[in-house]
């Protein structure tokens, strides 16, 4: 066993009001590896340390390098540097949780390496007399045609991950919208639904008062037509009864047009918004599904790039292992 101990802690925490989830992860003990700087780092604002963005969990070649100091690397005027401390924060908790995933994968898969490559050095035949060449022209080309083989099938698992990268933005992208206009239209739901359930409150209180005051001014005629005031008072008072009956009725009118505005524009305005509502939620829904199948997607696709990175450089070394001057074609 390696005894490699990193700690992972995750937590969701605000900044500028947002909440972002963050990872932070640190190598205590080294185990089999050289050492426990196996976070290869860039360095982006010289006097801001916590700007520095992961570049990779480091291979074993990474190793080799002397650059776990910031400030010497800095001074040397290196933007690399190997650090056993790692900090990353995501704005939502999808890639938040596919990304610690793929970072423990990743340091899993360097100790596995490492452990590897120990135990083949450990087992290997000692003391032996080796006569070379330990292989045939032939064998030695079927090595590297097998190598060859390899660089494009880790070509073709580097396009797969990186088209579906990319879908993933745009899926990203499109969610994004879907949920700023979906906010805009609860916003907007919940203003319009206010303004009709008050209009509707008030136009029943209002229903109510044209009786009660058709009963009121009946009553008053009565009373006019019975009280011994004079023809001429009696006159003015039936006077201003008729002015009421006139504006009874312009309340009447008034009520039964603001009942049409509220059961018509009103009410159709909260219905749109609800529709609206229902179907923005659908895409949301859909596209959140769509994009948490993605990142799986990639996971899953990054596993195949690695494994076929392991192989391609399981190939090569066969290929150095018999003919150690190998240079792999560049493309």
């Amino acid at each position: 066993m390696s005894g490699t101990i990193v700690r992972m802690a995750r937590s969701t925490i605000v900044v500028d009001g947002t909440n972002k989830y963050q990872i932070q992860a640190t190598c205590d003990v080294k185990g089999t590896l050289p050492d426990i700087y196996i976070f290869l780092l860039q360095i982006n604002n010289v006097g801001v340390p916590k700007d520095d963005t992961l570049v990779r969990v480091v291979d074993i070649a990474d190793t080799l390098n002397a650059n776990t100091v910031r400030a010497a690397q800095v001074t040397l005027g290196n933007t690399l540097w190997r650090s056993n401390a790692l900090q990353l924060q995501y704005g939502d908790i999808e890639t938040a949780n596919a990304a610690w995933k793929e970072l423990s994968g990743r340091i899993n898969t360097l100790v596995k390496n490492v452990d590897t490559y120990l135990e083949e050095f450990e087992t290997g035949v000692t003391d032996s007399t080796i006569i070379y060449p330990t292989t045939t022209p032939e064998a030695e080309q079927a090595l590297i045609n097998t190598y060859l083989s390899c660089t494009e099938s880790v070509t073709e698992a580097t396009t797969a991950r990186d088209d579906q990268e990319t879908l993933n933005a745009s899926l990203k992208k499109d969610l994004d919208v879907v949920i700023e206009r979906l906010n805009e239209a609860n916003a907007d739901l919940g203003v319009n639904s206010a303004i009709y359930s008050q209009l509707t409150t008030n136009l029943g209180t209002l229903t109510t008062l044209r009786p009660t005051i058709t009963g009121q001014v009946s009553t008053m005629r009565s009373l006019v037509s019975a009280s011994s005031a004079t023809s001429a008072e009696k006159g003015v008072m039936q006077g201003t009864l008729l002015a009421i009956d006139a504006q009874l009725i312009t309340f009447e009118n008034t009520n039964a047009s603001i009942a049409t505005l509220n059961s018509g524009a009103v009410a159709g305005s909260v219905a749109a918004l609800q529709a609206r509502v229902a179907t923005l939620t659908s895409q949301r829904n859909t596209l959140t599904t769509q994009y948490n199948a993605g990142l799986a997607t990639v996971a899953r696709l990054q596993g195949k790039l690695d494994a076929a990175r392991e192989t391609c450089n399981q190939a090569l070394a066969d290929v150095r292992a018999v003919c150690p001057t190998y240079a792999p074609p560049t493309s």
